[in-house]
């Protein structure tokens, strides 16, 4: 996958209110992470906003569903 469509997954995935967040590992009551490229080594990084933490490791769930069609089907389920 290339590293812009991974990034717009990571915000489509931050955005969605049926999946749990990515959240800071230091204190989950932290801004959501948010991704952005890392040159070093030409990935995608997860950041948080209110501290130094930095998460390398990004969720196989969030890169694989299809957030567009599970919030499709969770408005039809749940009628909101």
């Amino acid at each position: 996958m290339m590293i812009p469509e991974t990034i717009q997954r990571i915000k489509e995935w931050q955005a969605c209110d049926y999946v749990h967040s990515l959240t800071c590992g230091n204190d989950s009551s932290h801004e959501l992470l948010i991704p952005e490229y890392n040159s070093k080594d030409d990935s995608v990084q997860l950041r948080c906003p209110s501290c130094d933490y930095i998460q390398t490791n990004i969720p196989d769930a969030v890169l694989k569903v299809d957030i567009k069609e599970l919030t499709k089907e969770n408005k039809s389920f749940f009628g909101k």
